[in-house]
């Protein structure tokens, strides 16, 4: 029997083994204890009153310490204590460990929970299953459940909350009911307070996150402005949604994107500086490098591509994408900019549409323009155009209401009103305005020519300053240049008018096909007035008909009709006027015996079958 009696207050640093230990007097100093009966029962005592009420059926409790582990009672099992006051008020808890001075010192009946440092969980008493390591880590639980709380003072706040995993000084400090919450890194989320279901990752990340549940912040600084209450937010990256307060429902990701959004909700800003310098902006899907990295209280935006809408600052409804897209623009709204560089110097114009690589590069105060393809209307500066083909309109500076459709189609610098639709057609417009220009090469060398109408491949190709011109057909009135208010209409129709020839109407396939410098000549039919060239004044009316190169004056009706002279009025099929100031009447009847003489008449009238001619000349 060894050590049996210790009742002496001065018995120092003792040490029994035997089958009976008696303790009488308290001691003051540290003394160990072990004997077969406790050994038996599991329990390690060591320093003063550790384990003073060891009663059965109790087992397998270690206490090291002083009052460790010392309100121990029935049925308190596999408990370890170590420190002074360590699981100090523990009376029936189960597979707890407490290290630390004060460690689980309030726990009663708690089970399964881990402690590590000086006033770790200090004041829980029946929580169960937490983990926590560092000191004052968790020191103001009491009923929390199945919490992880690693750090100097991490989770020291916490009162009830359950499902907290909080890793890193100071981190989720201040946080009191919240549950689900996943804080890591120095002071991330220490300030939230009664907040659930967040995922807070870096240090200092969080810290402006106080009542909003339901948001994931990723990155050093991340939200660590004050009192944000917002909810279901994505923040990742350093700097990132650093003031966000009240805003709800944003997608944040990028080093410093979205740094000064306050109140603004359902945005998504991806990329380093992306919407930097939103404020209450919302509804913007932000994307890229320094996209929209100006924009403040700007809403509903589609931006993505580095250094796209970079100037923008308050206007709404813009899509831009490609890089370099629309970053001139500032205050502008419901643009359309899509590819790179495109709309890139546009300053003032809203409502625009821009489609296409480097396309209305140089646009800056103008609206409402349509613009797709590559390099189109990259020169303009001008409104409602509507450019469409790879380097179209590019000659076009102030000229508006425009329509130019086609490769390298053009429709002039300063002209307005114009519609060019084909490769190269109106390519060389410069200020002729109210114009149509449709075709390959349509109207391609027109300059100053105004109110034009050309449809057709290589219709009026040579034309350049005649204005008033009309050309419908393949080659129509192609070689007119300088020539005014002819109508073309038919393949090749007017093909030769040139330097001169104006006022002309050729309908039909080769109707006036030889004129040059004849005027104000109406020719209706296929192949009519063939022969025509200076002629002027005159009315061919069918098929083939024909006259002489300078006929002047006549009216010729019916197919293969002729005219050899001025001045005639012929009328049937297949006549043919020999002389002047002739009329000549009916199919088949020819003035022709009277050549050698003006001013003949021929009247043929069928009656009955019978054939009646009338023939008056001049002797």
């Amino acid at each position: 029997m060894a050590l049996n009696q210790i009742a002496s207050d001065q018995a120092y640093t003792n040490f029994g083994v035997g089958n009976t230990l008696t303790v009488g007097k308290k001691m003051t100093v540290p003394n160990i204890f072990t004997n077969t009966v406790n050994a038996e029962k599991g329990y390690l005592i060591l320093d003063q009153n550790a384990l003073t009420t060891p009663n059965d059926p109790i087992s397998g409790n270690i206490a090291i310490g002083h009052d460790a582990l010392s309100s121990v009672q029935i049925e308190a099992i596999d408990n370890i204590a170590i420190g002074a006051f360590a699981l100090h008020e523990c009376t029936t808890g189960l597979s707890n460990i407490a290290i630390g001075t004060d460690s689980q010192k309030q726990l009663n009946q708690g089970s399964n929970n881990i402690s590590v440092g000086q006033s770790s969980l200090e004041n829980i008493t029946t929580g169960d299953s937490n983990v926590v390591m560092g000191t004052g880590a968790g020191n103001s639980m009491t009923t929390g459940n199945q919490n992880v709380l690693l750090g100097y003072v991490a989770g020291s706040s916490l009162d009830t909350g359950e499902d907290n995993i909080c890793i890193g000084a100071s981190s989720g400090t201040l946080l009191t009911t919240g549950n689900q919450n996943v804080m890591i890194g120095t002071t991330a989320g220490n300030n939230s307070t009664t907040c659930s279901d967040n995922v807070i990752l870096g240090n200092n990340a969080g810290l402006g996150v106080t009542t909003g549940s339901q948001n994931v912040i990723i990155g050093a600084d991340a939200t660590c402005g004050d009192d944000m209450i917002g909810n279901e937010n994505v923040i990742i990256g350093s700097g990132a949604g650093a003031k966000l307060t009240e805003g709800n429902d944003n997608n944040i990701i990028g080093f410093n994107s979205g740094s000064n959004l306050t109140t603004g909700n359902n945005n998504n800003l991806f990329g380093v500086s992306a919407g930097e310098s939103m404020t209450t902006g919302s509804n913007n899907n932000i994307i890229g490098i320094d996209a929209g990295s100006s924009l403040t209280t700007g809403g509903d935006n589609n931006i993505m591509g580095s250094n796209a809408g970079m100037g923008l600052t308050t206007g709404n409804y813009n899509i831009l994408i490609g890089t370099d897209t629309g970053n001139g623009l500032t205050t502008q709204s419901s643009n359309i900019l899509i590819g790179h560089s495109a709309g890139t110097n546009l300053a003032s114009g809203d409502s625009n549409v821009i489609i296409g690589s480097d396309s209305g590069s140089d646009l800056l105060s103008s609206g409402h323009n349509v613009i797709v393809g590559c390099s189109s209307g990259n020169n303009m500066l001008s409104d409602y155009n509507v450019i469409l083909g790879q380097s179209a309109g590019n000659n076009l500076t102030s000229g508006n209401s425009n329509i130019i459709i086609g490769n390298s189609a053009e429709c002039g610098d300063t002209g307005s009103s114009n519609v060019s639709i084909g490769v190269s057609s109106g390519n060389h417009l410069t200020s002729g305005s109210n114009s149509v220009f449709v075709g390959y090469t349509a109207g391609t060398n027109a300059t100053t020519a105004n109110d034009c109408v050309v449809v057709g491949s290589n219709a009026a190709d040579a034309l350049t300053t005649g204005d008033g011109n009309v050309a419908l057909g393949s080659n129509a009135l192609g070689s007119a240049t300088v020539d005014a208010y002819n109508t073309a209409v038919g393949y090749y129709a007017l093909s030769s008018v040139n330097n001169g020839g104006g006022y002309n109407v050729g309908i039909g396939a080769n109707s006036g096909g030889a004129i040059t410098t004849g005027a104000a000549n109406t020719v209706v039919g296929r192949n009519g007035a063939a022969a025509l060239t200076t002629g002027n004044n005159n009315v061919f009316i069918g098929n083939s008909t024909n006259c002489s190169v300078s006929t002047t004056g006549s009216v010729v009706v019916g197919q293969g009709s002729v005219a050899l002279q001025s001045n005639n009025v012929v009328v049937g099929q297949n006549i043919t006027a020999v002389g002047s100031n002739s009329l000549v009447l009916g199919s088949g009847v020819s003035a022709a015996a009277y050549s050698s003489g003006d001013a003949n008449y021929s009247i043929n009238v069928q009656i009955g079958g019978l054939v009646y001619k009338l023939l008056l000349y001049r002797a």
